[in-house]
């Protein structure tokens, strides 16, 4: 799926800030997977897309940074669930008249 993120409200020492992004996966159970970077150390850039992430729970990382190497983060739990899309009558008809089809002699 596919996402926008955004930070704001860091305020630096009068100079620009840099910014990162990274995503991990998180299990249901067990460790969290390894921290990946979406997006590196970039000045001004405060926003990001698209972050694309699969089925599951992701812990999406904001980070900034400072001209003294100073980094604060700022962290958010997404759960993304598959698309549930309903089967509409002419398509099942149309599957059934397939089998069929595929059993015949």
């Amino acid at each position: 799926t596919k996402f926008a993120v955004e930070t704001s409200g860091w305020v630096g020492s009068g100079t620009e800030l840099e910014y990162a992004f990274y995503s991990q996966t998180l299990p249901d159970e067990g460790e969290a997977g390894a921290e990946r970077v979406v997006r590196g150390w970039l000045r001004a850039a405060r926003s990001f897309s698209p972050m694309y992430l699969s089925a599951g729970t992701h812990l999406v990382i904001g980070k900034v940074r400072d001209e003294l190497g100073s980094v604060a983060e700022s962290t958010k739990v997404v759960q993304v669930a598959p698309r549930q899309t309903a089967v509409t009558q002419a398509e099942l008809a149309d599957v059934l008249q397939t089998v069929t089809l595929s059993n015949d002699p």
